[in-house]
């Protein structure tokens, strides 16, 4: 088990927890893996540079966005927009 739902989605910031930076890191680093990994197989696929790009980059984004969506419905975390700030910088290094 994950964790205990909770009542209602909430929100949830985490920037004043200790382990802020690793997990900022960790957000950025899965976005910016994921919109590579993306990018990479649809070049291989011929898929044009720019539409890879832009579909590469959604791809990115729409699988971290249903992880944090998850995590809105558990008491342990809550949907953190600074997650997505971060997975969104990860994802624009590509």
């Amino acid at each position: 088990m994950v964790g205990t739902k909770a009542p209602i989605f909430f929100f949830h910031a985490d920037w004043d927890q200790w382990f802020r930076d690793q997990d900022k890191f960790g957000h950025m680093f899965g976005g910016l893996s994921f919109a590579r990994i993306g990018y990479a197989g649809l070049r291989e696929a011929c898929v044009s540079d720019k539409k890879a790009i832009i579909w590469s980059a959604a791809y990115a984004a729409a699988f971290q966005l249903q992880i944090e969506i998850f995590d809105g419905q558990f008491t342990k975390y809550g949907f953190s927009y600074a997650d997505m700030i971060a997975n969104t910088t990860g994802q624009a290094l590509r």
